[in-house]
């Protein structure tokens, strides 16, 4: 005789399929199709708390194993630092600039470049040269956008100096060649060619140096690592 589709029944179906299906939470949707309209009570039995916990369950047996990437350190930065230094080109100058803002100011790397996909570009996220200012022998800019500000109030961001790979002294020599090449153009990192850095022109450039152990989050995770290591404490830091 069929079951009917009790909270009891679908914890029972999870557990029993996750043993052999890593994606069996998926096969509840399937089952919805063609059970919805036999039985009306279907979507309330699986959003009950058994049924969800089982799943959470079953999720957590059938994980994959967590892969953290490292951490950006200074000798990180003097590296990139010293490469701009020894090519003097207009694009590793960049880099190194905006891998120094990225950890001191603990950017996320999707801050400070675009993505890919031209279709989620947006200006209103883009760093604005306008922005950027030297207060008091420090550098500010304003960083119009982030995930945790989803009305685009926008955020300050502060910076002093700093001994290895200084983004003061960094952000002053890129300026000056930016302002001489682009002129009064909006954004603030600008590539040689004009254009906005993307992900995939930050990756060439960070992958040239360092493997798939790090990644975009790397430098945040390293200037999280870095401050702790100066006693600042964590909420500071968050």
């Amino acid at each position: 005789l069929p079951l009917a589709p009790t909270p009891q029944t679908l914890a029972r179906y999870i557990a029993y399929t996750s043993k052999y299906i890593a994606s069996s939470p998926k096969y509840l949707t399937g089952a919805r199709h063609f059970l919805k309209d036999i039985y009306p009570e279907f979507d309330t039995n699986r959003a009950h708390p058994l049924v969800q916990s089982t799943i959470r369950g079953s999720k957590k047996i059938r994980a994959d194993p967590i892969r953290r990437k490292q951490p950006l350190r200074l000798s990180h930065l003097e590296a990139f630092a010293h490469i701009a230094c020894t090519t003097h080109t207009y694009d590793d100058l960049l880099f190194a600039t905006l891998l120094s803002c990225c950890f001191y100011g603990c950017h996320r790397s999707g801050e400070l470049v675009w993505k890919n996909d031209r279709d989620q570009w947006d200006w209103r996220k883009v760093i604005k040269r306008a922005s950027l200012s030297f207060p008091n022998n420090r550098m500010q800019y304003r960083l119009p956008y982030h995930k945790g500000d989803p009305f685009y109030h926008g955020t300050d961001v502060l910076f002093t100096h700093h001994d290895s790979a200084d983004p003061i002294a960094l952000m002053r020599d890129y300026i000056t060649n930016r302002d001489r090449l682009h002129g009064a153009r909006p954004a603030l990192f600008i590539c040689f060619n004009g254009s906005v850095p993307t992900r995939s022109w930050f990756d060439q450039k960070f992958f040239a140096l360092l493997d798939r152990d790090f990644g975009g989050h790397s430098p945040c995770v390293g200037a999280a690592t870095y401050y702790a290591s100066l006693g600042i404490a964590e909420s500071v830091i968050q």
